[in-house]
């Protein structure tokens, strides 16, 4: 889902230079940052036990890029006909 938000200039250069330094995009970073924030929540009931990995694999952002690149490529290959 897409959204729109504003931050304060000063955030915002922060955020860039966090990002560009842990190899991450401002998307990745945003979407790291929230799902801790709400992770770390003691009142928060809407966790389920697959998001304590979230985030675990940085170790293999490589690997996993490769992954989802041929998870994609599959998918692509999928006749929409056969679903029906």
């Amino acid at each position: 889902m897409k959204t729109t938000f504003e931050l304060p200039d000063n955030l915002y250069k922060q955020a860039k230079v966090y990002a560009a330094i842990h190899n991450l995009s401002l998307k990745e970073l945003f979407n790291q940052a929230i799902s801790e924030k709400l992770l770390s929540d003691p009142h928060n009931n809407t966790k389920k036990p697959w998001m304590e990995f979230y985030g675990k694999g940085k170790s293999l952002r490589d690997e996993l890029a490769k992954v989802d690149t041929i998870i994609e490529s599959e998918f692509e290959k999928i006749n929409p006909d056969e679903w029906e």
